[in-house]
């Protein structure tokens, strides 16, 4: 079968197809991390998985039938208990603790002066510790086909009125997403040097520490950014033209603002206690993935650099050594 026979297959097999910009070293950890790791944890999994890499566009075909499945497992754990998500995020961080300790090491050595079994050891060790904190959120996605489906369902079943601006609110996270949490930083930061900034300063230690910390935010996965000092020095004169210190009260009180319109509308509505759950999980589901994509970012730093020492090392184009390391 030729490229255009599988897709066709694909649709006519009710496959659920997802394109999205990834490259194909960055897009491998996950699906290396799902396997039948799900399936031992949750008892269902992806099933057949169909994969088109080109250029940094892929697009993928899931079992319609399966994904579903492992939705409705999720959601009926998560409703039968509602610190599910909790649980498992305590789980998670314990094992992001040692993750971000490898990936920082990377990031601040120089890889040219590793020896070829070194670099082999450092890549073989944090790929394996890359995968490993993918898989226990990596359900995630299975909401991806069913989600709007399943809301409907339990608004019809508890006859529910909720508008759109208000599903939308209770289906937000609470939390700050990481690109509000780089903004509020950067704005206090701005508040605390304004002087410093204005002046173009290119020596703000707290703007040097901001940009250690925050240069991958603007990332996705198909590509890796290392953003520079001038970009952040930029960004600060640029919120001072503003009005940065209630853009830092804006942002500091987003959960709290949050937390109050989803009671509003709770107490509003009276919603039943099944249909409030569902609307939570959604809500936390928002939150979790973004912050598993702010690891996966920095992660993919990380890989970045040690597959371009190795391209270096042979002297071939990144992207030719790619297609041998994608696992």
């Amino acid at each position: 079968m030729n490229i255009q026979e599988i897709k066709r297959f694909a649709r006519e097999h009710d496959f659920y197809f997802q394109g999205l910009e990834g490259h194909p070293l960055y897009i491998s950890i996950p699906l290396t991390a799902g396997g039948g790791f799900l399936k031992k944890m949750h008892s269902v999994g992806y099933g057949f998985l169909i994969i088109f890499f080109k250029e940094n566009m892929d697009e993928l075909f899931f079992e319609r039938g399966n994904i579903k499945q492992m939705a409705e497992v999720i959601l009926g754990k998560k409703i039968k208990d509602p610190t599910f998500f909790q649980r498992i995020d305590v789980k998670w961080d314990k094992r992001l603790q040692p993750f971000f300790k490898e990936r920082d090491k990377i990031i601040s050595m120089n890889l040219e002066q590793l020896s070829d079994q070194q670099l082999t050891i450092f890549y073989t060790s944090f790929t394996e510790r890359f995968i490993e904190v993918w898989r226990d959120f990596e359900f995630i996605d299975s909401f991806d086909a069913s989600w709007e489906e399943i809301i409907q369902h339990y608004l019809q079943e508890h006859k529910s009125l909720l508008t759109k601006e208000e599903l939308d609110a209770l289906t937000a996270p609470i939390q700050r997403s990481f690109i509000q949490q780089e903004e509020l930083e950067l704005c206090t930061i701005a508040v605390k040097k304004k002087s410093e900034i204005v002046r173009g300063s290119r020596s703000i230690l707290e703007l040097k520490q901001h940009q250690q910390k925050w240069y991958w935010y603007q990332d996705n996965y198909g590509n890796v950014l290392f953003l520079d000092y001038t970009h952040f020095l930029q960004r600060a004169q640029h919120i001072l033209k503003e009005d940065p210190a209630a853009k830092v009260k804006e942002l500091e009180n987003i959960g709290k603002k949050h937390l109050k319109i989803q009671r509003e509308i709770k107490l509003k509505h009276k919603l039943h206690p099944e249909l409030a759950a569902v609307l939570e999980l959604f809500s936390e589901l928002a939150f979790y993935r973004d912050k598993r994509k702010s690891f996966m970012l920095r992660g993919d730093a990380a890989v970045h650099l040690l597959v371009q020492e190795y391209a270096r090392r042979l002297g071939i184009p990144e992207k030719l050594l790619v297609q041998a390391t994608v696992r």
